[in-house]
């Protein structure tokens, strides 16, 4: 459950990373970052899966 939880929030960065990212370099690196929580958090729910 809580796996679901930072993959929404990672989404959610993402994409304000990317609209943001055009006015301001922080809102990039918060893109990124919440991309790479969608990452992990995507890991952690195929393993939760496969376990």
């Amino acid at each position: 459950m809580k796996s679901k939880i930072f993959f929404s929030i990672g989404l959610t960065m993402l994409i304000l990373g990317i609209i943001f990212s055009a006015k301001s370099d922080i809102m990039l690196i918060g893109g990124i970052l919440g991309g790479g929580i969608i990452g992990y958090s995507y890991k952690l729910i195929v393993h939760n899966k496969n376990t």
